[in-house]
């Protein structure tokens, strides 16, 4: 739990230290399930709309914790608002699982 913590912290304190690529991810505790899921990732800008995010997603408790799999999204910012993205999901293995097509808004 303390290195989950720890590398939150870390990942958080990355990000705000430079401009341009950084270090993006979530981590999350299931308080019923006693599971953890963390994601470690690089976001790294390509221009002023298109970002590309490869990332390692964990999966486990905390006697049994391990690579779940890989997760690589392109982004493309269509105005302050509005993102649209695609998401390419991978197993354990690094064979496709599952591509998502989305849309994202702030206002």
């Amino acid at each position: 739990m303390k290195t989950i913590v720890l590398a939150t912290a870390f990942a958080t304190l990355a990000t705000s230290a430079f401009a341009g690529p950084a270090v993006v991810g979530y981590s999350e505790y299931a308080v019923e399930a006693q599971t953890f899921e963390v994601q470690v990732g690089v976001q790294l800008p390509i221009n002023d709309q298109f970002t590309f995010t490869p990332s390692l997603v964990g999966f486990g408790t905390s006697k049994n914790f391990a690579f779940s799999y890989a997760n690589f999204n392109v982004t493309y910012n269509l105005n302050d608002n509005i993102d649209l993205y695609v998401d390419l999901d991978t197993d354990k293995n690094f064979n496709y699982a599952e591509t998502t097509l989305g849309l994202a808004f702030s206002f």
